[in-house]
């Protein structure tokens, strides 16, 4: 039976799933969920957030 004499260098970069994404709360006090690094004192839903409030959340209850 022969043995494996060489090394082997296995190169793995992990799966990113989502990218960066943060909670913004607006001056109503509505929270936004937005990519990270928008400019929060413009416009959140022009830049391409949701408002929380709008979106269907289910905790599975």
């Amino acid at each position: 039976m022969s043995e494996m004499t060489q090394e082997h260098t296995v190169v793995f970069e992990p799966h990113k799933p989502a990218r960066p994404m943060e909670i913004v709360t607006d001056k109503k006090g509505d929270r936004w969920l937005c990519d990270e690094g928008i400019d929060q004192k413009k416009d959140l839903r022009s830049q391409g957030c949701w408002n929380c409030g709008e979106l269907a959340f289910n905790r599975n209850d």
